[in-house]
């Protein structure tokens, strides 16, 4: 949209707020708004809160992907959510589904409905601090599962909680950044594809970790220096996060190709099966935390 800057007085000049915005947020004269220079725009913020968004939620017809839905209006940055359901059954997947989502609670329940709420508030200036738990999560999940592994350990069940925990912040992170963006608001975009990215990541740790222990697979000392050197490489991509510098960043580029070469060879010379799905799972590990310094680049 456009506007015209109006000229007060000699030296002052004044343009007007779109009516909706300011309708949306109930800003009256006298308020104070933040404005911030971005270049050639200028970023407008209240302190103001956003309308409570509802949203009515019919489970009774429903019987499967009722966590994952209700988990799209989680992070979409709903405020209550309203839930018919038809069985005890659906109510506990619901229950269940809202321990895993940080600040919503069931405050209301009944034989055939569920009302959830935020009862927390969504803050921006959480997002950082929530990020660098999940870039420690991941850290923790690379570092015990080798540690495992190196001793031949294959019982590895005792490292899935950690993932669920990592699932469950970086939906907080989705929320915040579909609620309210990042602090910067033009790396929203990149933040939000870090996050995608890093959940991928746990996810593919996850993989490799229940491959291990469904199937008591013990790794030869070759995939167990892959391993290790994955977890390296994942320590000075989450050294980047916490102080980036462009060097930094060209030499994790430099240890990835030479992490790649030692894993094709390996995977050439392999005759097993499961070291060949295992050296692949890395593999996808290598890219994932690559794509995720691509994007980091982008905010720095």
């Amino acid at each position: 949209m456009k506007r015209k800057i109006v000229k007060l007085g000699p030296a002052t000049l004044v343009i007007s707020l779109p009516n909706k915005w300011v309708r949306k947020f109930n800003i009256v004269a006298g308020n104070e708004l933040e404005v911030v220079e971005e270049e050639k725009g200028l970023i407008i913020k209240t302190e103001s809160n956003f309308k409570t968004e509802k949203e009515f939620l019919d489970f009774t017809k429903i019987n499967k992907l009722l966590k994952r839905i209700l988990a799209s209006k989680y992070t979409k940055g709903t405020d209550e959510i309203e839930i018919k359901i038809d069985s005890l059954e659906k109510s506990r997947i619901i229950q269940k589904r809202v321990d895993e989502m940080i600040g919503m609670e069931v405050i209301e329940q009944s034989k055939d409905r569920l009302l959830i709420k935020d009862i927390q508030g969504t803050n921006i200036e959480n997002f950082d601090n929530i990020l660098r738990r999940v870039l420690y999560l991941i850290n923790s999940l690379s570092e015990e599962s080798l540690k495992s592994i190196s001793k031949k350990e294959t019982d590895l069940e005792y490292l899935q909680d950690i993932e669920k925990n990592i699932n469950k912040f970086t939906d907080y992170c989705f929320r915040i950044l579909n609620k309210k963006g990042y602090a910067n608001y033009k790396n929203t975009s990149a933040m939000y594809c870090i996050i995608y990215l890093l959940e991928d990541l746990a996810d593919e740790y996850k993989n490799l970790i229940s491959y291990i222990n469904e199937n008591k697979i013990k790794l030869n000392n070759e995939l167990i220096l892959i391993y290790s050197k994955i977890d390296d490489y994942y320590k000075n991509l989450q050294k980047l996060f916490l102080k980036f510098d462009l060097e930094d960043a060209v030499n994790l580029a430099d240890y990835r190709d030479k992490i790649i070469i030692f894993t094709s060879k390996q995977l050439k010379n392999t005759k097993s099966a499961n070291e060949a799905i295992i050296i692949k799972n890395f593999e996808r590990i290598i890219k994932i935390i690559i794509d995720i310094m691509d994007q980091l680049l982008k905010t720095n």
